[in-house]
């Protein structure tokens, strides 16, 4: 084993949003671990589909279930904190998912944000981006009525499919009888030179039957037919020219399964990867396929759902989602994945018998800035994986949000005094218990007790831990640091519950940047990254490692209907700041109230925790000061020294982290390493 498996490999991703009408994106870099994610997203596909193949009995356990855990750990994996706000606030009804060929095989639309999916809370539609060489192609000119062909069972061996088939020729023939928009044909019995001959007649194409996915050779994945198999290589050699159908709706297993769309050994760059590629290089305006084997019932249900909004004039995108949340909804076990499967590749605003919505989007745009990989300088040995007893002890900790960055590139110190920290941990999950049950019904002395043990024991971990760390370097005890403070808040599971605790996060971090924030991961979701990353399939580089910020604050913050409650605590010595209360005006949103809940905490935070610094070089123009980096500085601010009566002016922030000020009084009195403290509460 080399040097470089012991390294920790993330993989870096440019994410931005554009709201209509803006002509800028805005966008963050991110590293994800996508090893750990496309092994575990792997394993739960085969897990369905070993419980959806007809030859088993009733579906596995919680498989729903593990599709919202690891929807959950994606989100907060590859969406920044702003970027979740802005999809939590947005009005838009539709998301166009733009993605880089090699992302394609990430289930975006499961995104779990906030207790919904994505695909679920909007109109979803992909726009992939490709390496491959462009194909030509005519435009398809779609004039009602549209021809439409339906191809149903080819193998004769589906009576669902067969059913299907039949229902939607019929459901199109009883329309035409008001308004003829769709001229049906149904076939079942077919074979691929008639696909390569007749598919260009037609506007919409709808198969109901076998798929087949190969991964180790993509080019032959494609429709089973009666005789022989329809393949992504067979669309690839009619391409080009005479215009393909504008919209294909392959209902059939795992139709729209997909690998990363690059380099297969297969002629890269004139062989397709899969249906999905195939008919979207050919020219297929949208492709809607499955990302797993579905259940034949469910699958028939969707389709027919899926044409009858698309008919009725709803947008294509609007159609999916319609149909996925009746298909849920018709699911009386809540075992059922069929309605998570289906993904849409093409714009989801645009209609085929309707207006389109162009106006009412928002746009995701996602792309890959490739691997990164960072060795550990004077790394020569294996380091000590995390075991299960330590991996308990983390989420333990992550709990009360005390563990953020998890950073696969920083190696693990030595292994702490383990039977020591999970006595510890006991105690500490049980108070932590103990404060989540606690509700706005309990009295403040009640809460008191409960958090201000929660925070000795975290004091005493942090302090077992670090008995086994290298001592942090030196700093300027006077100069501003940043503080890291913890949050936790009750009810974050309700969506409608948390969007202030949200809102007050944000607050802080934009008027207050002094303040480190930990976002807040449920128990749960650190125990399902932590059992992802410890899998035997995951290599050493990939395992999760932790980086722990020593915790400074420890805010608690609960909402009901009518208040925010807010509990601030000192870990270092479970001082207690605050403990008040704030009242929600009831016609607004209780995020949009943000800056009103922030008011009081942002000036306790303030006074406790000002801005000071040292005067570190005086020349004739400007005095130049030392406070600290990314703490809030900001033109307009003005400081007092300590000892004399001094006071400066902050006209500029340099790119290293000093400020520029000039002189409002007491010139002569200068000097370097003067100490200087802000004198004025400054509100951006």
């Amino acid at each position: 084993m080399t040097d470089s498996e012991f390294t920790a490999e993330k993989h870096t991703l440019r994410i931005g949003i554009r709201d209509p009408g803006y002509p800028m994106w805005s966008y963050e870099n991110t590293a994800v671990r996508m090893a750990g994610i496309e092994t575990g997203w792997t394993e739960i596909i085969e897990r369905i589909n070993h419980s959806n193949a007809p030859a088993r009995g009733k579906p596995g356990p919680n498989l729903s279930e593990d599709i919202r855990k690891m929807g959950q750990m994606l989100c907060d994996e590859f969406l920044t904190p702003d970027i979740q706000m802005r999809l939590l606030t947005t009005k838009a009804r539709y998301l166009t998912l733009e993605i880089d060929a090699d992302l394609v095989h990430i289930p975006w639309e499961l995104l779990y944000l906030h207790g919904e999916f994505l695909c679920r809370r909007f109109s979803m539609g992909r726009m992939s981006g490709t390496h491959q060489k462009a194909l030509h192609f005519e435009k398809r000119s779609l004039d009602p009525p549209l021809d439409m062909w339906i191809l149903s069972n080819p193998g004769g061996d589906l009576d669902a499919a067969d059913s299907e088939g039949e229902n939607i020729c019929e459901y199109m023939d009883r329309k035409n009888l008001d308004d003829e928009r769709v001229f049906a044909e149904l076939n079942t019995e077919i074979l691929a030179d008639e696909i390569r001959e007749r598919i260009r007649q037609y506007d919409l194409v709808h198969f109901a039957g076998h798929a087949v996915y190969n991964p180790q050779h993509p080019g032959q994945s494609g429709w089973e037919l009666t005789e022989g198999r329809f393949t992504a290589r067979d669309i690839d050699d009619i391409a080009g020219g005479k215009a393909m159908p504008a919209f294909v709706f392959s209902n059939a297993c795992q139709s729209a399964r997909t690998d990363r769309w690059e380099d297969s050994g297969e002629s890269a760059g004139d062989a397709s990867f899969d249906l999905a590629n195939a008919f979207m290089r050919a020219g297929v305006r949208h492709y809607l396929g499955t990302s797993w084997e579905v259940k034949d019932a469910p699958s028939r249900s969707f389709a027919c759902l899926f044409y009858e909004h698309l008919l009725s004039g709803k947008t294509v995108g609007e159609a999916v989602r319609l149909a996925r949340i009746r298909l849920g909804e018709k699911d009386r076990t809540g075992e059922d994945t069929s309605w998570a499967s289906y993904i849409l590749y093409g714009d989801p605003c645009l209609s085929y018998f309707g207006p389109n919505e162009t106006e009412q989007r928002i746009e995701l745009k996602i792309s890959s800035l490739g691997v990164v990989v960072r060795p550990e300088p004077g790394l020569e040995k294996k380091p000590p994986a995390i075991n299960r007893r330590t991996a308990l002890w983390i989420a333990g900790l992550a709990t009360a949000g005390l563990l953020l960055n998890v950073i696969p590139d920083i190696l693990f110190p030595p292994s702490p005094d383990l039977p020591k920290i999970l006595r510890l941990l006991e105690l500490f999950e049980q108070a932590v218990d103990e404060a989540s049950e606690l509700s706005f019904k309990n009295s403040e002395h009640e809460k008191d007790t409960v958090l201000k043990h929660s925070v000795n024991l975290l004091l005493r971990i942090q302090n077992a831990f670090a008995a086994h760390t290298a001592p942090p370097p030196p700093s300027d005890e006077w100069s501003s640091q940043r503080v890291t403070m913890a949050v936790l808040h009750h009810n974050l599971d309700k969506p409608g519950e948390s969007l202030g605790a949200f809102g007050v996060q944000k607050t802080i971090h934009e008027k207050y940047p002094r303040i480190r924030l930990m976002n807040r991961r449920s128990l749960d979701q650190i125990k399902k990254e932590i059992e992802l990353s410890e899998g035997k399939w995951v290599r050493l580089k990939n395992k999760l490692n932790p980086d722990l910020w020593a915790v400074k604050l420890f805010l608690f913050l609960e909402q009901n209907s009518f208040e925010m409650i807010m509990h601030l605590t000192e870990t270092e010595t479970s001082e207690n700041i605050g403990f008040f209360h704030v009242s929600l005006e009831s016609d607004k949103s209780p995020y949009l109230q943000r800056d009103r809940l922030s008011a009081k905490l942002l000036e306790m935070l303030r006074e406790r925790y000002p801005l000071r610094g040292r005067i570190s070089k005086i020349t004739d123009e400007s005095v130049i000061l030392d406070i600290g980096a990314n703490v809030g500085v900001q033109p307009g601010q003005r400081f007092q020294a300590t000892d004399r009566d001094v006071i400066l002016e902050i006209e500029s922030v340099r790119r290293d982290g000093t400020s520029s000020a000039s002189v409002q009084k007491g010139k002569p009195d200068l000097e370097i390493g003067l100490k200087v403290e802000i004198m004025d509460t400054f509100v951006s």
